[in-house]
């Protein structure tokens, strides 16, 4: 099984891992990026340790058309989705809890949307902050 979680930014680009892993630090997130670079470049495995455990997720590159012709109820208004990125994860917990603790930064500490494809709705930030949550509970006992 395969989920995705998009995130869209109203910036010209997402932040680069440098910039994200700063984020991550501040905030106490245990997550350790193992590559740089700018994550709208990136496009493939993105391998990270979470609690000093291996792991990772997919990156994508969507245009914001491409989003929107998939899912129409994720639009925003004009100008407020200017580069979007696709984080997909299979079926282990420690890949969702590193998805949804990392869209928590995005959200919280550069302004984007996380919008999901399952519920094909735009998601709180008290909701994948509460989903990270459940992950990272349920990958304990993996």
């Amino acid at each position: 099984m395969s989920l995705e979680l998009v995130v869209v930014f109203a910036l010209a680009m997402p932040p680069s891992a440098e910039s994200l892993q700063s984020a991550l630090d501040r905030k106490g997130v245990p997550i350790r990026l193992s590559q740089s670079g700018d994550l709208q470049k990136r496009a493939g495995f993105l391998p990270l340790m979470y609690e000093m455990k291996p792991t990772g997720f997919f990156v994508a590159q969507l245009t914001y058309k491409e989003l929107t012709t998939d899912y129409p109820q994720a639009r925003v208004p004009s100008g407020a989705a200017k580069s979007v990125i696709s984080l997909g994860f299979g079926g282990h917990f420690l890949e969702c809890a590193s998805v949804f603790r990392v869209a928590s930064v995005l959200v919280s500490e550069f302004g984007a949307r996380a919008f999901g494809t399952e519920s094909g709705n735009y998601i709180s930030l008290e909701d994948i902050d509460n989903t990270a949550a459940a992950c990272d509970a349920e990958s304990k006992k993996e």
